[in-house]
């Protein structure tokens, strides 16, 4: 995944794909709450791990945050350009896992649709609170695929895609059992994942890898996401979670699957 990310030849789609929201609207309704919660808190130093192209740091500046913030990526290209469009913020190259800050260096450290993309989330969890400061705020925005029972980067039916785009195009069989896979197979399988593997399960064959130029959603994910594994990972270090949202997001927010939480440091 590391790869996958790294090269712009191969994440070029994917890019574009997640960059088209920015296109369309500058603040999507999920993005814009959580970023108004996140700068009332007033944080001063804030930390995002996974920034891409710099998306929801202008959406930060959009909301009135005026403080030091740092973005973090696997891929220099795209640091580059936010170099370039951001000077008055700081881009690092560096991994989830290693975080080249030392403790307690930020008032906020947060990740977007990131931890699913991890084939270690724990080890990452790990790293971003280390460098959360005493009171500060670790906060994750990610899909509960468990819950939800959807993981677009797994392979339902014969071929990628939509059961609807397959029945348009006349995939009788093909759509049969992608509708199958979605509302059956998959799902069950999501449950039993992690009563059978333990917490913090992976897809070993996401999507994205075979096919990267299929640009469905969390058509990259690896990690089977579940607010169930953050909750019980915290709770084990006696560091609460709250869903400032609620634990289930609004319709209005257009988030349906998704989970926004926050830990703070003790």
């Amino acid at each position: 995944m590391d790869s996958f990310y790294r090269r712009p030849e191969v994440r070029a789609a994917y890019q574009a794909y997640v960059d088209k929201r920015e296109l369309e609207s500058f603040d999507h309704p999920f993005e814009r709450k959580v970023v108004e919660y996140l700068a009332a808190t007033r944080p001063r130093d804030v930390l995002e791990v996974g920034c891409g192209s710099g998306r929801l740091f202008r959406t930060f500046r959009r909301a009135g945050f005026g403080g030091r913030y740092t973005g973090t990526d696997v891929a220099g290209w795209l640091l580059a350009d936010c170099r370039r469009r951001h000077p008055d913020a700081r881009w690092i190259a560096a991994t989830a896992y290693q975080i080249p800050l030392v403790d307690g260096a930020c008032d906020v450290c947060f990740s977007y649709a990131v931890i699913e993309s991890l084939v270690y989330p724990e080890k990452a969890l790990g790293e971003m609170i280390r460098v959360v400061k005493p009171g500060g705020r670790l906060a994750l925005l990610f899909p509960d695929f468990v819950e939800s029972g959807h993981l677009g980067s797994q392979q339902a039916g014969l071929s990628p895609g939509r059961a609807t785009a397959k029945l348009a195009r006349g995939q009788w069989v093909d759509a049969a059992l992608t509708w199958f896979d979605e509302r059956i197979r998959i799902p069950r399988a999501l449950r039993r994942a992690r009563q059978r593997l333990g917490p913090f399960p992976v897809n070993l064959a996401p999507l994205a890898l075979d096919h990267p130029a299929v640009t469905l959603p969390d058509y990259d994910a690896v990690y089977l996401s579940s607010k169930a594994d953050v909750e019980d990972w915290a709770s084990a270090r006696g560091v609460p979670v709250e869903y400032p949202l609620g634990r289930h997001l609004p319709v209005a927010l257009r988030a349906k699957s998704w989970t926004f939480l926050v830990i703070t440091r003790t």
